[in-house]
């Protein structure tokens, strides 16, 4: 007999998820963020000119005005008899009013104090994530996470005679969960955090060593929030999917399964390996190849983004 598999359910990842990119936030965005904001400062009395240059929505470097333009900005660029060029205005430093030279220079030194100031936060965090706690509490999920699956499990068993008892999870099971799923995941995230910190530093020097524009520094952010914001999906993906796949295989062989029925979530998205395991009977003892190229061996949802079940097989009596 074969007995209805306990499932991963989109909601545990989407709650893991949401805490994973919280931490990010507050330790490695936010404190850049934070930063950028600052040096944005707009000052009253100044022309539309020197206020874009010192927010960084316009940057002058070899004759070249680049960046944000809006209709103020362009019209006073016009009057100083700069040229426009698809999507830059040209003009010789030497034409511009000395007043406003003195300004730019003041400016390309403050977004190069600004740079230096971001890459040092960020080889700070990148010491300081490594000892720090994450802070992150995982024990609602875990909660919520062992009363859904008792209740799968329970659902899954409902056609053997069992006694009420035997359905619920064993003492100390909801803790054992929480201790290896947040030792777990946090070591996942904190090493995504550090090498994020290290990533967005070197992109930033780079930055800094082709003009230092500080108006390219929040695309810079926004592009790494895009990447975290994927990390932080695949690691909660991985991680929620892994604890079910533990807890199937320990309340099934506590009800007498020593082995389970392959099953693929069928789509065009299964893998290679994966699909030739649908349908096979494997012993929860002994996990099958998952990957032929490096032979690394699991049950189902214990690979990196596996969406197979295990259907428990239950001896006839």
């Amino acid at each position: 007999m074969t007995l209805p598999p306990i499932i991963h359910r989109d909601s545990y990842t989407e709650y893991v998820e949401k805490l994973l990119l919280a931490y990010l936030q507050e330790v490695l965005f936010a404190p850049v963020e934070a930063m950028l904001s600052a040096a944005d400062v707009r000052q009253n009395g100044i022309d539309v000119i020197r206020e874009a240059l010192n927010t960084g929505q316009i940057w002058y470097a070899d004759g070249v005005f680049s960046g944000r333009f809006n209709a103020a900005i362009s019209r006073e660029l016009r009057k100083l008899g700069a040229v426009k060029k698809q999507d830059t205005f040209v003009i010789e430093q030497e034409k511009l009013p000395y007043a406003l030279r003195g300004f730019i220079a003041e400016s390309k030194m403050r977004g190069e104090e600004l740079h230096a100031a971001i890459i040092a936060t960020l080889l700070l965090m990148q010491q300081n994530i490594a000892t720090a706690p994450t802070g992150i509490d995982y024990d609602v999920f875990v909660d919520v996470l062992t009363k859904d699956l008792q209740k799968q499990f329970s659902e899954s068993v409902s056609v053997l005679d069992l006694s009420q008892a035997s359905t619920k999870n064993p003492p100390g099971l909801e803790e054992e969960i929480l201790q290896q799923f947040a030792r777990e995941t946090d070591a996942e995230i904190k090493k995504f955090t550090a090498e994020e910190a290290a990533r967005l530093s070197a992109k930033i020097e780079q930055n800094l060593q082709d003009g230092g524009r500080t108006d390219r520094l929040d695309e810079l952010i926004e592009a790494e929030h895009g990447v975290a914001q994927r990390k932080a999906r695949f690691v909660a993906e991985n991680e929620t999917s892994r604890v079910v796949s533990q807890y199937r295989q320990q309340r099934f062989e506590s009800v007498g399964s020593t082995q389970y029925v392959w099953q693929t979530s069928e789509d065009e998205r299964v893998r290679t390996d994966h699909r030739a395991l649908n349908g096979r009977t494997f012993n929860w003892s002994s996990p099958p190849v998952v990957d032929t190229a490096t032979g690394r061996r699991a049950h189902p949802g214990g690979d990196y983004n596996c969406r197979c079940v295990a259907r428990a097989v239950i001896p006839d009596a």
